[in-house]
């Protein structure tokens, strides 16, 4: 996969299918990025993705003439041992982008895609978030998890950030 990406010094040499950009959650600047790469970005079959689950999808769309073809796509981290990517379409993307853009990431990427719907957050966030809590609940009354519920997690959350064993 490294050896396919590359540096490029100018916005107009882009042609990737799928295009995912990085910026500090600021919306206008996400906005404006968005617009920019609309205008740039010669492929007409290109996909804009985005990674902030702060700004919806359908916002960043509105700035650009493709609005069927912007996306989000959120890899769980950390990024090299988690299967899973999000994609997330707007009321205005395309099922003929959310397939391709499935596809590549099954294919080209090795990873699980699950689809969602725009909206603030991820998936997994929403899973983890009453998980943590809970176990923090337990840790203020000073009553550890069970074993079970040790050996569950282990099983369930196999990374480098999972101390298991």
């Amino acid at each position: 996969m490294s050896s396919r990406l590359r540096c490029l010094a100018e916005l107009g040499e882009v042609s990737a299918v799928v295009l995912q950009q990085s910026l500090r959650d600021v919306e206008s600047a996400y906005r404006n990025f968005f617009a920019t790469l609309d205008k740039v970005i010669e492929d007409p079959e290109a996909i804009l993705a985005s990674n902030t689950s702060s700004i919806p999808i359908m916002k960043l769309a509105g700035a650009t003439g493709r609005p069927d073809q912007v996306m989000g796509t959120y890899f769980f981290n950390p990024v090299p041992a988690m299967p899973l990517v999000e994609l997330v379409g707007s009321r205005h993307t395309s099922d003929a982008s959310m397939d391709r853009a499935e596809s590549g990431d099954a294919q080209t990427l090795g990873k699980q895609p699950i689809r969602s719907k725009d909206r603030a957050g991820f998936v997994i966030d929403a899973l983890l978030v009453p998980y943590l809590s809970s176990a923090c609940a337990w840790w203020r009354r000073a009553s550890p998890p069970s074993r079970t519920s040790a050996r569950a997690w282990c099983s369930a959350a196999r990374t480098q950030w999972a101390r298991c064993g």
